[in-house]
């Protein structure tokens, strides 16, 4: 969703002076030793690809696959000697890399396993995929947050139960200005991630603007380990499931044995892109019967393997369900999705059409750690239906209000907008004040009854009022706008609907 593209100023100063690096010759003793790695680089090569076809560990994302193939000719490395020998000695750059062999040896595992055709497929070193599995298990040491790009900082869409950001007081709504005395202004989601994830018991200073407001709370660093929560809302069990790891099926199961009188339930994925199949399987079963078809799937030789519930754990208390899904409901979120639609009584799907991912992918564990995510099949629902590059339409389609999905892009220092201007800022406050229930025109054009709507907020709120949509004010409104966006779950038409469904249901 954040890459800056900057200009390079390629205009040569006429006093620029002209540096020649000069290039070190190696000994005799030094030529040796650099051969031998060399040597030693292409033997890697050759055991990689052989472990490509040879070793498979068992863990799957959506599936088990079970491979029985061979090398089938003999591989050539001389191209990539060849290759490897220009890089090490004419390569402006090569000195820049402390291990240049290595830095070519992944680039090429990357390069081989990258296809236009097959976004899925990837090759991913040990880290990588020790982060990806931490991340579908939410399971690291951080401050348990979700976050995304607002103003100039990153507004938390969802703080995790129990997590030592719901333990310091930190909400939903809240923008992050800084972080340990570091602006966020100009950072994207990557930079903040890799300053907040840490040593447990290490603190993390945040600047926070709520409702207008900035806070200064500190968050103690802990264990994150929550991939679903359930809560209850009037007669009816909201079941929030924000991946499919490793633990979740325990913790779901865990959460319905304390809420067995209740019948009605919301299962909301929204924004659940995947997991294991083993969950997928395992969850199902907690809301279908032992040995319900939970989804098909098809090799490339046109051989079907058929998942079916193995647990037995259902809870019939829940008569009726209400499915939560939108855009970025994908993979096994949209299995379970079709499995209970077509195998439950009373499950129904509401929000928006689901991504639309309906290929598997096999995790094929390399003799380092690293893996290879291989596409290996197509999945099919329960009565044989395909949703790939379609999605899932839901059976009632309802809108989320464009505030919660939208960029507040920030409005750079010292820019202001003034009656009778047009621009995209004053249409995004013009979103935010018609969200917090004022009516005006939205289309970006700085008119009278904006203004008034804009001081309005500020009156009420003991603030001075302007003449112009200046930075501060900017940000003081879009603050408030998302406290109150997230704080009253009212506001959720995708979930209230989802309420008054049930309700319908329960007096029918």
């Amino acid at each position: 969703m954040e890459n800056e593209v900057k200009e390079i100023d390629t205009e040569k100063k006429e006093d620029e002076v002209i540096r020649i690096k000069l290039k070190k010759q190696m000994l005799r003793s030094e030529r040796e030793e650099k051969k031998k790695k060399r040597t030693s680089f292409f033997y890697k090569i050759i055991i990689v690809i052989v472990a490509l076809f040879l070793v498979f560990e068992g863990g799957v994302l959506l599936g088990s696959y079970r491979f029985n193939m061979k090398p089938s000719q003999e591989f050539d490395t001389g191209k990539f000697e060849e290759i490897a020998y220009y890089f090490e000695n004419y390569w402006l750059y090569a000195d820049e890399h402390e291990d240049l062999v290595s830095t070519l040896y992944d680039q090429a595992l990357y390069g081989m396993t990258t296809f236009a055709d097959d976004p899925y497929t990837t090759y991913a070193s040990k880290e990588e995929m020790d982060e990806y599995n931490s991340s579908l298990n939410v399971e690291f040491v951080g401050i348990g947050v979700t976050y995304r790009l607002a103003t100039s900082g990153f507004v938390i869409t969802q703080v995790y139960e129990g997590s030592p950001a719901s333990d310091a007081g930190l909400m939903a709504g809240d923008i992050i200005k800084s972080v340990n005395g570091e602006s966020c202004s100009g950072m994207v989601n990557t930079d903040l991630q890799n300053i907040v994830l840490g040593e447990d018991g290490s603190e993390v200073d945040l600047a926070i603007m709520r409702d207008g407001e900035m806070l200064d709370i500190t968050v103690y660093r802990g264990d994150v380990d929550s991939s679903v929560y359930v809560y209850p809302v009037d007669d009816v069990l909201v079941m929030e499931l924000y991946s499919f790891g490793l633990d979740t099926y325990e913790d779901c199961k865990a959460y319905l044995e304390e809420y067995r009188d209740y019948h009605k339930l919301i299962l909301d994925l929204r924004d659940n892109g995947g997991g294991y199949a083993s969950a997928v399987e395992d969850i199902a079963g907690l809301f279908m019967p032992k040995n319900s078809v939970v989804m098909r799937e098809v090799d490339k030789d046109g051989t079907e393997y058929v998942s079916t519930v193995k647990v037995d754990s259902y809870f019939d208390n829940i008569e009726e369900i209400v499915i939560l899904t939108n855009a970025n409901t994908a993979s096994a979120a949209e299995v379970l999705t079709m499995a209970l639609k077509e195998n439950h009584p009373n499950a129904v799907s509401l929000g928006k059409t689901t991504y639309g991912k309906g290929v598997v992918q096999s995790l094929l564990t390399l003799s380092d750690g690293s893996t290879l995510r291989l596409t290996s099949m197509y999945w099919q629902s329960p009565n044989g239906n395909s949703i790939h590059e379609i999605g899932i339409t839901p059976d009632y389609e309802v809108e989320l209000d464009s505030v919660y999905t939208e960029v507040f892009y920030p409005l750079e220092e010292g820019t202001t907008y003034a009656i009778d201007t047009v621009s995209e800022y004053t249409r995004l406050i013009q979103d935010a004040l018609v969200f917090m229930g004022y009516d005006i025109r939205n289309d970006g054009y700085f008119d009278e009854d904006t203004l008034e709507a804009i001081n309005d907020l500020l009156s009420q709120r003991g603030l001075d009022t302007v003449e112009v949509l200046d930075t501060e004010t900017y940000e003081y409104i879009v603050s408030c706008m998302y406290t109150l966006a997230f704080s009253d779950q009212s506001l959720d038409d995708q979930f209230m609907s989802a309420m008054m469904l049930l309700g319908e249901a329960n007096e029918g």
